[in-house]
């Protein structure tokens, strides 16, 4: 059935890249063909920490471009391949299922500068708990928002994430 869920999720989102790219034309956009060929460019791997009151998370991220928007040289579309591994808690304790892992593949928009990277990003996310609790593992849709800002270019910044898992926390790795 997993095989079957990602298989229709890479299917659904390579269409609408399809589709996006040949209704958009090579008048507004450029793909960005420097990188992995195949109009690929790798845009980021990177490794965040997140605290927010009773919420901790850590996420690993690989992004990549497929196309840029000239018309902005900041603006780029693209798609996110992300593990987080998070937990809820609160004075009692940790919250039933707690810690809970989520596999994403997402469409993501991100808008960056030389001090600011603004991403939003929505798509599937497939999520268990480690817990042999009443959830059971399932599936469905995410949407988020992230603002990171800049501390050594390329390397590391402040992380702002508003989505599963929410919080506020630091950045680390590789962001071209």
């Amino acid at each position: 059935m997993m095989i079957r869920v990602i298989v229709f999720v890479i299917c659904v989102l390579g269409g609408f890249c399809f589709c996006a790219s040949q209704s958009i034309g090579d008048t507004t956009t450029t793909f960005a063909r420097d990188s992995l060929g195949g109009g690929l460019k790798l845009r980021s791997v990177l490794l965040d920490v997140e605290s927010l009151l009773f919420i901790g998370g850590i996420s690993g991220s690989v992004d990549v471009d497929f196309v840029r928007f000239p018309s902005s040289n900041f603006s780029t579309l693209g798609v996110r391949f992300a593990v987080d591994r998070y937990a809820y808690g609160g004075p009692g304790g940790s919250a039933e299922g707690s810690p809970f892992t989520d596999f994403n593949i997402l469409l993501r928009h991100t808008a960056s500068g030389s001090v600011l990277r603004f991403d939003v990003y929505f798509g599937y996310c497939y999520y268990t708990n480690s817990t042999r609790s009443s959830l059971p593992p399932s599936g469905g849709l995410k949407f988020g928002v992230e603002i990171r800002v800049k501390l050594l270019p390329h390397i590391m910044s402040l992380l702002a994430k508003f989505s599963k898992p929410l919080g506020v926390g630091l950045s680390i790795g590789w962001d071209s």
